[in-house]
C-alpha cells in the first residue's frame, strides 16, 4: 500500500492506494487511532507525511515502529500536487499518489545529533532577534522624547543603569522600564543558552575544525554544522551552495541564458550565519584570500551587499572542503584559534545531564512555536 497522511493538531486524514492508484481506504482519525492502525501495517507498505511541526512526532513514532515512512518537502509538494481544491482528503491523496509514482519530493530529516544542534542554535538566534526588537523599541522611545545618553554602549551595565535614571513622562518611563526588564531577561537567557552551546560544542570535532577560520566561533560553527548536517550527503560544493540558497537563479530559453539574484531557497539560518561570519572575517586584522576576494569585488564597483554575499558563498565552499577532508583552515591564526577555544571551555559550565535536559526542553519550545522540521 501507498499511504498519504495529512497531519493536523488533533487529527489526521489518511488515504491508502494500491499499486494501480485505486483507493483502498480513506478517512479521518485521531493521532492515537492512527498509530494503533499503523502498528498493523507491513514493512513493505510505504507512508508519507508532509514536513511540519504537527507531523514531527508522528514521523518519529512511526520510525520507531520500524515503518517505511518518508517526509515530503512542503514547498515542492505544493508545486507538484497543486490543486484548485485544497482539502485534507486531496492533500492525503496527493501524498499517496506521488509516493506511488516515486515522484514524492523528500525533505531532509537530520540525525539526532544534528537535530539537537539545530534546536539550540535556532533558539539562540530567535533570542537574538527578540533582543534586537526590544533594543529598537528603546531607541524609538528615546528618539520620540528627543533624549540622548552619553554612552557608546547603551545596553551594557552602565548604559542600562543610565537608561533607568532618565527623567521621562510617567507613561514613557513605565514603558522604558518594562522594556529594560524584558531586555535584561532576554540577555540573561541568551547567556545561559550560549553556556549550554559551549558545553555541547566542546565535544564536537567539526566545531573545533571550523573555529580555525577567523570570524567563526563555537556558536557560528555549531550553527553551520547543525544546518548542513552530514556534509557527505552533498556530492559537490555547488549542491551545498544551492541548499543554502546562495546560488543565483538561472533562467534559460532557447540560446539565451540569464543568471539573476540568489535563490534564497533552503536554510535561512545557514545564509544568515554565513553572512555574519563573512562580516566578522572582514574585521579580522589578517588579509586572507576571502578578504582579498571581497576587496577585489569592491574595486570592481560591486555593491557591498553583493560582495558580502559572494564572500559568504566562497566561505561555504571552503567549509565544505574542510569538513569533507577533515583538515584545518590553511590560513589559520593559531593564536586566535587558541583564544576562541579557551573562551568556549570557560563557558562550558553545566554538567552533561543538565545539558541534555535543557536541549530536550528547548526542542519542545522551538517546535511548538511552529515551523518545519527540516528545510
Amino acid at each position: 500500500m501507498y499511504i498519504g497522511i495529512d497531519v493536523h493538531k488533533s487529527s489526521c486524514y489518511i488515504t491508502a492506494l494500491d499499486g494501480k492508484g485505486e483507493i483502498l481506504t480513506e478517512g479521518e482519525m485521531t493521532k492515537k487511532k492512527l498509530l494503533k492502525w499503523a502498528s498493523s501495517l507491513s514493512v513493505k507498505d510505504e507512508l508519507a507525511v508532509e514536513a511540519s511541526t504537527t507531523s514531527r512526532n508522528i514521523y518519529q513514532k512511526m520510525k520507531e515502529m520500524g515503518l517505511n515512512v518518508s517526509v515530503a518537502h512542503p514547498t515542492k509538494i505544493k508545486l507538484i500536487g497543486k490543486s484548485s481544491k485544497k482539502t485534507d482528503r486531496n492533500d492525503s491523496f496527493h501524498l499517496a499518489n506521488l509516493l506511488r509514482m516515486d515522484y514524492l519530493p523528500l525533505s531532509y530529516v537530520p540525525e539526532r545529533r544534528y537535530k539537537e544542534m539545530r534546536t539550540i542554535c535556532r533558539y539562540r538566534a530567535s533570542l537574538g532577534r527578540r533582543i534586537a526588537r526590544v533594543k529598537n523599541s528603546v531607541h524609538s522611545l528615546l528618539l520620540r522624547n528627543d533624549t540622548e545618553i552619553d554612552r557608546s554602549d547603551w545596553f551594557g551595565v552602565g548604559g542600562l543603569k543610565r537608561l533607568r535614571s532618565l527623567k521621562l513622562n510617567e507613561m514613557d518611563s513605565f514603558i522604558l522600564n518594562s522594556q529594560l526588564d524584558e531586555l535584561t531577561h532576554l540577555m540573561d537567557r541568551a547567556r545561559e543558552v550560549q553556556d549550554v552551546m559551549a558545553n555541547h560544542a566542546k565535544d564536537i570535532p567539526e566545531v573545533k575544525l571550523l573555529m580555525t577560520i577567523p570570524g567563526i566561533d563555537f556558536y557560528s560553527a555549531m550553527t553551520i554544522i547543525g544546518e548542513i548536517g552530514d556534509v557527505t550527503r552533498f556530492s559537490n560544493p555547488k549542491k551545498l551552495v544551492s541548499y543554502a540558497g546562495l546560488a543565483p537563479r538561472l533562467r534559460e530559453s532557447g540560446n539565451i541564458s540569464r543568471s539573476g539574484h540568489i535563490s534564497k531557497e533552503g536554510s535561512r539560518t545557514l545564509r544568515w550565519i554565513l553572512i555574519s561570519c563573512a562580516h566578522s572575517m572582514l574585521r579580522h586584522r589578517g588579509n586572507s584570500k576571502l578578504k582579498k576576494f571581497y576587496l577585489h569585488l569592491i574595486r570592481r564597483r560591486k555593491h557591498k551587499s553583493v560582495a558580502i554575499v559572494a564572500m559568504a558563498k566562497k566561505l561555504l565552499q571552503l567549509i565544505y572542503h574542510l569538513l569533507l577532508n577533515d583538515e584545518p583552515y590553511e590560513e589559520e591564526d593559531k593564536l586566535l584559534t587558541r583564544r576562541k577555544l579557551d573562551k568556549m571551555e570557560s563557558r562550558a559550565k553545566l554538567p552533561k545531564v543538565e545539558i541534555e535536559r535543557t536541549i530536550d526542553r528547548l526542542s519542545e519550545k522551538v517546535y511548538s512555536s511552529g515551523g518545519h522540521t527540516a528545510v
